[in-house]
């Protein structure tokens, strides 16, 4: 398996255009799905408490980079390849 660190710029960049959609949440962690090419993602945000008040979550598509760019504590993004991709903004 295969981790990568990236900066909230890099992330941006990298997830520019890419549409997830809003599957669950569980324990302040909010969980999105999309496509990246032919890689389903998974991305899991926040993790904090203070995170619940900073995303505006809706059953629309909405853009990865948004969410990235939102501010919270975290954001993991897995692909379907096992590739995973870690960031903080901190």
């Amino acid at each position: 398996m295969t981790t990568k660190q990236l900066t909230n710029s890099q992330a941006i960049q990298c997830f520019k255009g890419v549409k997830v959609k809003f599957k669950s949440y569980y324990k302040y962690s909010f969980t999105f799905t999309g496509m990246f090419g032919q890689q389903t993602l998974s991305i899991s945000v926040g993790g904090a408490t203070s995170d619940i008040y900073k995303l505006k979550v809706t059953t629309d598509e909405t853009d990865l980079a948004s969410l990235i760019a939102d501010g919270c504590e975290g954001v993991t993004v897995e692909s379907s390849k096992t590739e995973i991709h870690l960031w903080s903004t901190w």
